[in-house]
């Protein structure tokens, strides 16, 4: 009984028979419930401690971290030597083996800082992120007007322009006109006033698109009682002037089909239709596209005195 083999086997069969004697904690199958332990065995450990010479130990892992199949207590024979099993005792063990007690070797660091904001704060109450102060917010979409006020609008803008062009302003009233335009593009009123001032300012063929974009818009725009000469006021001089140039530069170009259309067109609205029509038909043989020429004649010819 004194081989320490056999004393090992006697007292490890002797801890089975204490261990079996225990009462049963937790639901009847040998498992503590949750909060409740589980049988105490530190005697036996405490007894294999004395009989081995080994420090009794509660909770033990093996050096790569796991718990062996037999019991601590068990003799040298299952396990080998001490040192296969136990970690040599080291002074200083962070330095020269990392986590060899089960502290890992982490370096000491600052609080962390706090998690950014979602944006609306919610997140370790953090503050939202805002944008920058020199980031202006996007403009705003201009506000979608009727035709009612892009009408007023517009009428606001011809006024302004034909108090210019009465004063002479040629070049003010083409900017009105132009603001006219763009205040009710669907709108044929603004482009007719257009084409008197840009006639005026010499620029012909701008004003023969202008009274094309008019027609396209208001077909039956030569029964109207449009008379360009009012615009002038008492400058109705310049308007003759305006029309002398004008048949001065068709001298010089017969077959220009447009300059023909344009003078046509001023003498329809001066009460000179007659010349207007023989002007139209020769402007007629001419052009490839007879639409706005066949308004003035194939129309009723209803306008003026």
């Amino acid at each position: 009984m004194r081989h320490p083999l056999v004393l090992a086997v006697v007292m490890a069969g002797w801890g089975v028979v204490e261990l079996n004697a225990q009462p049963t904690r937790g639901n009847g199958t040998g498992v503590p419930r949750p909060g409740q332990r589980g049988p105490d065995l530190s005697r036996v450990n405490e007894s294999a401690g004395r009989i081995l010479d080994r420090p009794g130990r509660r909770d033990f892992e093996g050096p790569f971290g796991f718990v062996p199949f037999f019991p601590y207590y068990a003799p040298p024979v299952f396990y080998g030597p001490r040192p296969f099993y136990d970690p040599p005792f080291l002074p200083f063990p962070d330095l020269i083996l990392p986590g060899a007690y089960g502290r890992p070797n982490v370096p000491a660091q600052g609080p962390l800082p706090p998690a950014p904001g979602n944006g609306n704060g919610a997140r370790n109450n953090a503050p939202a992120v805002k944008a920058p102060a020199n980031n202006p917010p996007p403009p705003r979409p201009a506000p979608v007007r009727d035709e009612i006020e892009q009408r007023a609008e517009m009428q606001k803008h011809i006024r302004t322009g034909n108090d210019a062009f009465a004063n002479g302003e040629y070049g003010v009233a083409l900017k009105r006109y132009e603001l006219a335009v763009g205040a009710a593009p669907l709108e044929p009123m603004g482009y007719f006033h257009l084409a008197q001032a840009q006639l005026a300012l010499g620029k012909h063929a701008p004003a023969v698109a202008s009274i094309q974009r008019g027609l396209r818009l208001h077909s039956k725009w030569p029964e109207s009682g449009f008379q360009p000469r009012a615009l002038y006021g008492d400058r109705g001089g310049e308007f003759d002037q305006h029309l002398a140039q004008l048949a001065d530069l068709i001298a010089k170009n017969l077959n220009d089909d447009s300059l023909l259309f344009l003078l046509a067109y001023e003498l329809w609205f001066d009460a000179q239709r007659d010349q207007a029509i023989k002007l139209f038909e020769r402007a007629a043989a001419l052009a490839f596209d007879t639409t706005f020429i066949d308004r003035f004649l194939k129309g009723p010819k209803v306008a003026g005195p």
